[in-house]
């Protein structure tokens, strides 16, 4: 990979200080978005626990503030909060705050 030609942080300050970049992303952020996210199953004591392990920690709010970051930069960082082997929360790495060692460090998924 290469280092991108404005950084980040420039395309952010951008984004917010230009009314139409902004509502441009921000447009586009609800369409990928739609009505918001649905969870679904035949287990119902297993949806009613996720969704409101969903509405206990914010996760939609943060999944749209990711959306906005992938929108605007075109990069998404999330980290899984784990206490043990369960994952309790995820929360959005601040991608202007990554260096640039961090980008050519391999990713692993769950």
């Amino acid at each position: 990979g290469s280092k991108p030609e404005v950084s980040f942080a420039k395309i952010f300050y951008l984004n917010d200080h230009d009314s139409r970049l902004y509502l441009a992303s921000d447009t586009y952020t609800q369409l990928i978005l739609g009505s918001g996210m649905v969870v679904s199953g035949k287990n119902q004591k297993a949806v009613n626990a996720l969704n409101k392990w969903i509405q206990d920690n914010y996760i939609e709010e943060k999944v749209e503030d990711g959306c906005h970051s992938y929108v605007i930069v075109g990069n998404l960082c999330f980290e899984l909060i784990r206490k043990g082997k369960r994952v309790v929360d995820i929360d959005e790495i601040d991608i202007t705050t990554m260096t640039r060692q961090e980008w050519y460090t391999p990713i692993h998924s769950m």
